[in-house]
């Protein structure tokens, strides 16, 4: 396994976990809303 790649997993890896603690909330309370209706 050449280095490029290990960094490119590494970084995307990371920008799926920052995406996801953004995303998660939100979709919680998505979530939740409609629960309520």
């Amino acid at each position: 396994m050449n280095e490029e790649l290990a960094v490119f997993y590494f970084a995307g890896g990371i920008a799926i976990l920052i995406i996801a603690l953004i995303a998660l909330p939100t979709i919680w309370e998505n979530i939740r809303n409609k629960k309520k209706k």
